[in-house]
């Protein structure tokens, strides 16, 4: 197909240049006074879009479109199709892995083989698995078998077999050996270690300071032996994980809870020290476990005993700001985590198809305009810290008794 062909399937009048593209949010009367539109096609937003990051130039010079790419356009252009044109995830360096992953990847939870294969036939490329979810790994296994489709694996150490001893390194092999059982595989992209900034969970180190244990010891032989090729961090905590990715030992960061529109306190030490170690950096939770994908949540609407008043403002602010700007809260919320160039991907739940089509699409049309950036901050900023004794995962819809701790 020629390129000049595609343009005019897309139904492009016109490219504008960069400095001159309008923003890709919904018209409303508000916005319409601050001299903001939507532009005629989704898809050449898009194209229009990938100018800023130099992935696709589309611009207008005598009228005629001229394409320029860091690599090859074709390829880009013939990767999955969404909404019948040719345009494809954005794909992004997974830091010094090298490895070149979708902006969108599949989280494990819940998980099913169709999900797996819809999300890699829409050319999802990197999955994040672990023994703790269930049945996580044996249906990305099956979901997988078969695939001609290039991918990346990630799953996790800890909580398998059990009672398990996070200080047992043999305990260690045989939970690798199983995942590579249920995953269909002889090797493992990525070994996260799970839970490694609370030692309540898994005890993972006998030197504290340095942050050493047998764990390091099996990672080291595994990777000696080819089963694994990189490893990794998956934690939840905002200033002690970051502590451990200091040690330099490790090539990948998963953080979950703690980066997204509301709770943004890894970027503080953590984003830094990522990108200091050049790890690639995987965000998880972005959907806040289904408070940014949902708004039927009376605790978010009138309060509860466990939510602060400042976040209950902060959720309602939030609700009317993306009430103004026309678009559903899950897309602002995962198009907010890929709007940081330095987020390599974002995952997202795979328990059913529609799921799935739904954040491709969102994850399809790229970061945010600045303006939307801009109120988003100004919420987040509403509640920079999380307030004390704020639950970590919030009760909705359950019994609530007090604060666990102090």
């Amino acid at each position: 197909m020629k390129l000049a062909t595609l343009v005019d399937i897309l139904n492009v009048t016109s490219i504008r240049p960069q400095r001159e593209r309008r923003s890709t949010y919904a018209t409303s009367p508000s916005n319409e006074r601050r001299g903001i539109g939507r532009t005629r096609s989704r898809s050449a937003n898009r194209l229009a879009r990938d100018a800023s990051s130099g992935k696709i130039i589309v611009y207008a010079i005598k009228g005629e479109p001229q394409w320029l790419n860091r690599k090859d356009p074709i390829s880009y252009l013939s990767s999955p199709t969404i909404g019948g044109v040719d345009v494809g995830v954005e794909k992004r360096i997974l830091g010094r892995t090298g490895f070149e992953v979708t902006v969108l990847g599949m989280g494990g939870v819940g998980a099913k083989p169709e999900t797996v294969r819809r999300a890699l036939g829409l050319g999802v490329n990197y999955i994040d698995t672990a023994p703790g979810y269930g049945n996580s790994e044996k249906n990305i296994g099956i979901g997988l078998e078969g695939a001609s489709q290039s991918h990346y694996i990630a799953t996790k150490l800890g909580g398998r077999p059990k009672p398990f001893d996070a200080q047992d390194k043999d305990m260690l092999r045989r939970s690798v050996d199983e995942s590579l059982r249920l995953l269909k595989r002889d090797s493992i992209d990525i070994l996260q270690i799970h839970e490694p900034d609370h030692p309540s969970i898994f005890d993972w180190w006998t030197d504290y300071d340095n942050f050493h244990g047998p764990v390091c010891e099996v990672l080291e032989e595994l990777k000696e032996e080819k089963i694994i090729k990189f490893t990794g961090l998956a934690g939840t905590s905002s200033y002690e994980l970051p502590h451990i990715m200091a040690t330099g030992n490790y090539d990948v960061v998963l953080a979950a809870g703690n980066y997204n529109l509301v709770r943004q306190e890894f970027a503080i030490s953590g984003l830094p020290e990522a990108k200091k170690q050049n790890m690639g950096i995987v965000i998880g939770a972005a959907f806040f476990k289904g408070l940014l994908a949902r708004r039927d949540i009376p605790e978010l609407e009138n309060g509860a005993r466990w939510l602060s008043p400042p976040r209950l403002e902060q959720f309602k602010k939030l609700y009317a700001f993306v009430d103004e700007i026309g678009l559903p809260l899950a897309e602002v919320a995962l198009r907010w985590v890929i709007s940081n160039p330095n987020v390599s991907t974002v995952l997202m739940g795979t328990e059913s198809i529609e799921e799935v089509e739904q954040n491709v699409a969102a994850a399809e049309k790229g970061p945010l305009p600045p303006e939307i950036l801009s109120g988003l901050k100004e919420i987040a900023d509403m509640v920079p810290f999380r307030p004390h004794l704020e639950p970590h995962g919030f009760p909705i819809g359950q019994p609530y008794k007090g604060p666990k701790s102090k």
